[in-house]
């Protein structure tokens, strides 16, 4: 599906919002991220509002954050 996903870092929390552009009917939505570590973690979106997901890494570090 079309998707817009904004990244910042707001009190050391690295915070994901993700609009999704068609209805998925999906109660959360779930990824999975590379830190600049390397190491690989799942992350929960949860939903705001309808199509609008929100997720959040505790004590980011700075660096890149890919989906895998």
């Amino acid at each position: 599906p079309e998707f817009d996903l904004r990244t910042w870092v707001e009190g050391g929390n690295f915070v994901m919002d993700l609009a999704l552009f068609e209805d998925t009917g999906a109660g959360s939505v779930t990824a999975v991220l590379k830190t600049p570590q390397g190491e690989e973690r799942e992350v929960t979106f949860s939903p705001q509002q309808r199509g609008h997901y929100r997720a959040e890494l505790p004590e980011a570090t700075a660096g890149t954050y890919r989906s895998c």
